[in-house]
């Protein structure tokens, strides 16, 4: 799968600057979502305001998706740009999803998501590529 554009949810800002987001030490998890989403990056903070639309947990599927791994957050003084990143995420079983969503498992909070334009079925193989740069990055 190619790389694919990542969306910011409106709250992750704040929920990073008062504590409910921690990069470093939480599980921040991807997990699949079904076409019957329709995000609302202003509106929806949590993940209980979306996991009603996740892939059904049949399977091997785990229920809240796959834990992301080589998570860093790297600063780099002559651009002042924090980049946020991780590795891709194989998916290891057949699933048909519309769309990715990035958020902390331990706290709820949502991070972003992918929309890949259509219903995608994977297989066995299928990786969720993140973009080349990053996932996000904050600039001061």
């Amino acid at each position: 799968m190619a790389d694919a554009t990542f969306v910011l949810f409106g709250s992750l800002p704040a929920a990073m600057a008062k504590g409910h987001i921690d990069w470093d030490t939480n599980a921040i998890k991807c997990a699949l979502l079904l076409d019957t989403w329709t995000p609302d990056q202003d509106t929806e903070d949590e993940w209980s305001d979306i996991s009603t639309h996740e892939h059904s947990h049949a399977g091997d599927y785990p229920e809240g998706g796959e834990e992301l791994t080589t998570k860093t957050a790297t600063y780099v003084e002559a651009t002042n740009i924090t980049t946020f990143d991780a590795d891709d995420v194989l998916f290891n079983y057949t699933t048909t999803a519309h769309y990715a969503v990035i958020y902390d498992s331990v706290t709820g909070y949502l991070i972003g998501y992918i929309d890949f334009g259509l219903n995608i079925t994977g297989d066995p193989s299928t990786t969720i590529k993140f973009p080349t740069a990053g996932l996000f990055s904050a600039s001061v």
